[in-house]
């Protein structure tokens, strides 16, 4: 959604996952002043399987979880 509101306003588009992330994090907490964590929004600018740590500081490393091709027939629906 920020991609396009950006083009839209002829902003340049975001071009990194964590800098896509921020940017929904100051928006929703900054600008809408929504009490809200920064999980949800790191998760959707990443997307895939993640662990997500957050430090106290608020940066964030993300670390893809890889899964085998086994892995993943076994949880696809039959």
């Amino acid at each position: 959604m920020l991609h396009a509101l950006y083009a839209l306003q002829g902003y340049d588009v975001i071009r990194s996952k964590s800098s896509l992330a921020a940017a929904a994090i100051d928006v929703e907490q900054r600008v809408m002043r929504e009490n809200v964590g920064i999980q949800d929004q790191i998760e959707c600018a990443y997307g895939g399987l993640n662990v997500i740590e957050i430090a106290p500081s608020g940066d964030w490393t993300v670390t893809p979880l890889l899964l085998s091709p086994e892995r993943m027939d076994a949880c696809r629906p039959a």
